[in-house]
């Protein structure tokens, strides 16, 4: 799916933040979600772990990105995490 970031509704993003939502618009479904793993994102993005976390942490507080944890009840442990991207800032193609 293609998609376009309306900056003109979120317009102080800094390039971390920009550069992580366009991976993940990359990856989203029709719903504007996107199941991914924190290890597969740090391939993605070239970020470390921590930045990773803070970079999406500082989307969080801004109400851009909402993250669903989720666990593995059979054997324990987390899995993919799924991400939504906030519409607002969400233009398609």
């Amino acid at each position: 799916m293609e998609l376009r970031l309306n900056l003109e509704v979120e317009s102080n993003l800094t390039a971390d933040q920009f550069y992580l939502l366009c991976h993940l618009g990359n990856h989203m479904n029709h719903k504007r979600e996107v199941s991914i793993s924190n290890a597969d994102l740090t391939k993605i993005t070239g970020f470390g772990e921590s930045k990773l976390l803070r970079v999406k942490n500082e989307l969080k507080e801004k109400d851009l990105l909402r993250i669903n944890f989720s666990y593995d009840e059979k054997y324990g442990g987390q899995k993919s995490n799924t991400y939504l991207i906030n519409s607002k800032i969400i233009e398609k193609l």
